[in-house]
C-alpha cells in the first residue's frame, strides 16, 4: 500500500501482439455471427477455410490455431491454396483474408431462399409504412416542431 502507483511505459507496449489479438477477436466474432445468422448451434463444430490470406493472416493462424479452434468451437481451420475458390460457403471478410464456412449439410437451399424472401417482404412492408408516414404532412409537421433531440 505504500508503493507508488505504476507509471505507463510506452516502450513495453507490443503493438504486434495487440494487432494479432484484435485479428483473433475479429475472426472469432465473424464465426459466431455466421452461426447466429444461419441458426447453427454453437455446439456444432465447423470446418473453416481462409481464402486469399496474406502473410500476416497465415502467420496468425499458424501461431494461434488451437486457440481460435477452441474459442470459436471449430472442427478445424485451414488455409486454401492460392487461386482455389473453395466449396459453396458463407463468406465474411476479415483483415487480410476471406473467412469461409462451407454450408454443405448446414443449409437447406429452399428453406434459406424462403427465409430471405420473408425477410425481404418484412423490409418492404416497413419501407412502405415509413414512406406513408413521411407522405403525411401532419406527421412531418408534428415531428419538425417538437424540438426534440
Amino acid at each position: 500500500m505504500l508503493q507508488p502507483f505504476p507509471e505507463y511505459n510506452a516502450t513495453l507496449e507490443d503493438t504486434q501482439a495487440q494487432n494479432d489479438l484484435e485479428w483473433i477477436k475479429q475472426t472469432i466474432t465473424a464465426v459466431r455471427n455466421i452461426r447466429a445468422e444461419m441458426s447453427i448451434a454453437p455446439s456444432k463444430p465447423l470446418a473453416v477455410l481462409l481464402r486469399n490470406a496474406d502473410a500476416d493472416a497465415q502467420h496468425r493462424i499458424q501461431q494461434n490455431q488451437s486457440f481460435i479452434v477452441r474459442l470459436a468451437r471449430l472442427e478445424s481451420i485451414a488455409l486454401l491454396p492460392v487461386g482455389e475458390k473453395g466449396p459453396l460457403s458463407i463468406t465474411k471478410l476479415i483483415e487480410g483474408a476471406e473467412l469461409l464456412i462451407p454450408m454443405a449439410g448446414f443449409v437447406d437451399k429452399e428453406a434459406e431462399i424462403a427465409r430471405l424472401s420473408k425477410e425481404m417482404s418484412k423490409l418492404d412492408a416497413e419501407i412502405t409504412s415509413i414512406e406513408s408516414k413521411l407522405a403525411n404532412a401532419g406527421f412531418r409537421g408534428a415531428r419538425a416542431g417538437s424540438g426534440g433531440c
